[in-house]
């Protein structure tokens, strides 16, 4: 399906809520928000009593569902990015932690090297890193490791 309609859910945008109205969708991508009921030939899903909302955007992640950004692999990094976007989040940060400079390289190796193809899978995508330490304050280290904090 590259064109399809959503329609009959209670469609909220960034200025208004709309009622009765539909989604055109062209490959993956909201083309249109329109008003009022659809009278066409394309594919329509019904979202009856949904409610049709924006992906969320998590610009802090550290994991979830048994991964870790620290120590995920490209395979951890799909899973937990597949899980996301199944609760609705459709981009997040990949957040470390305060460890060792071998830890945090490999961590970022490990989502970069997932981010060159993240693009061939229905998932959540991996905008960026959130670098959380090690140039903290060691009197506010939180749950971080001290032994690491620089």
């Amino acid at each position: 399906m590259s064109e399809y309609i959503i329609e009959n859910g209670r469609i909220y945008t960034e200025t208004e809520t709309i009622e009765r109205g539909y989604l055109v969708i062209n490959n993956e991508k909201i083309t249109e928000i329109k008003s009022g009921d659809y009278h066409g030939d394309l594919t329509t899903i019904d979202a009856q009593g949904q409610h049709i909302i924006p992906g969320f955007i998590d610009i802090h992640m550290h994991g979830g569902y048994g991964e870790d950004a620290m120590d995920a692999s490209y395979d951890g990094l799909k899973h937990l990015s597949e899980s996301l976007l199944s609760e609705g989040t459709t981009s997040y940060l990949a957040t470390t932690m305060t460890q060792s400079d071998e830890n945090i390289t490999k961590a970022l190796e490990n989502i970069v090297n997932y981010q060159k193809a993240q693009d061939q899978y229905n998932a959540a995508t991996i905008v960026g890193v959130h670098l959380e330490g090690p140039f903290i304050s060691e009197h506010k280290v939180g749950a971080q490791n001290p032994a690491y904090v620089q």
